[in-house]
């Protein structure tokens, strides 16, 4: 089970960004993704421990982030790091069916340094979740 402690997040910060990332049967990452309020994106993070995404699809799971958000998290062009949206902090998990596959979640913690830049902080930790394919999701600010 994953513990954030969203206290790090300076109170200058008013929205993270959603990220939701998958890799599709060529093995390359696809992301969706959205700005939000701080405050969702920590009721998101308490929803998304209380197990609300287990046993769900990437789909199912998209589709429900986009629910709470209150509008369709886009199609990412990766990389979405860019001079526009610099990120130093990236706070995530990673969700599996069993069993537990470490390339898989090497692949998201690459995804990680690749497709955000330099980053200062990076957390993915993990949880078992019976999905149908791994994928990850991850609160940058």
């Amino acid at each position: 089970m994953m513990n954030v402690h969203w206290s790090e997040v300076s109170d200058e910060v008013t929205k993270v960004y959603l990220v939701v990332a998958v890799a599709d049967p060529q093995q390359v990452m696809l992301a969706w993704g959205a700005a939000i309020p701080v405050d969702l994106g920590k009721a998101l993070q308490r929803d998304l421990l209380a197990g609300v995404l287990k046993n769900q699809s990437v789909q199912d799971a998209v589709q429900w982030m986009s629910v709470q958000v209150g509008l369709p998290l886009r199609r990412l062009r990766i990389p979405v790091c860019s001079t526009h949206l610099e990120f130093t902090t990236l706070r995530g998990v990673f969700l599996y069916a069993e069993p537990f596959v470490l390339p898989a979640y090497s692949q998201h913690g690459r995804f990680c340094e690749t497709a955000f830049g330099e980053l200062n902080q990076v957390f993915l930790d993990w949880l078992e979740a019976g999905t149908d394919v791994p994928f990850s999701v991850m609160f940058c600010w």
